[in-house]
């Protein structure tokens, strides 16, 4: 991919096989939530997709495993999975990538989470913000591949290597953000 980027986005569901590797399919057959059920499917569809569309990889060549913190990783590429409120988002990169998508839901009440979420020089002064600085704050764990995520150990004021954009499906709002170390050519797409 040389030094490039690729970010994917699909509305599900989408038209698509049923073939999921088996490793991905018991944790998608654990989960009782049908939504969460549903997000875990698509995304690893939408992983496929993004495999074969910017490496010419099918995914049934490729090696996944499920780290102890719960990140996939694989054998072809480093990749990064998120999904919120019916988007499924993935990015694949030659180097290290973490990416978060959030669905802008004002109806939750985000700024009630600010004291647990911000620390040092950070600012949060509108629900905006919020997001903006929790999708940064979740891209940044996935690409450092912690096993625990404490939002106020994550100070976004000392992180250089991230894009953050903000999405308009429909009539809803989103925002992702992604940290990595090839940003300079980044490509998005959607399914």
């Amino acid at each position: 991919m040389d030094k490039l980027t690729h970010i994917y986005f699909a509305h599900i569901p989408f038209v698509c096989d049923g073939y999921i590797c088996d490793i991905r399919q018991k944790e998608i057959e654990s989960c009782s939530n049908f939504k969460v059920k549903q997000e875990k499917f698509f995304i690893w569809k939408l992983l496929e997709i993004a495999l074969k569309h910017s490496l010419g990889v099918d995914i049934r060549e490729v090696e996944f495993k499920k780290l102890e913190n719960g990140k996939w990783v694989c054998d072809k590429c480093q990749f990064s999975l998120s999904h919120s409120h019916g988007i499924v988002c993935v990015a694949i990169s030659d180097s290290y990538v973490g990416v978060d998508l959030e669905y802008m839901d004002t109806k939750r009440h985000p700024m009630k989470l600010v004291d647990k979420t911000i620390c040092g020089d950070e600012k949060c002064e509108s629900e905006t913000d919020f997001f903006t600085l929790w999708t940064i704050k979740e891209a940044a764990f996935k690409y450092a591949n912690e096993s625990r995520f404490d939002p106020q150990k994550i100070d976004t004021t000392k992180i250089t290597n991230v894009k953050t954009d903000y999405l308009n499906i429909g009539a809803e709002r989103y925002v992702y953000s992604l940290v990595g170390d090839s940003l300079n050519n980044i490509k998005v797409y959607f399914k």
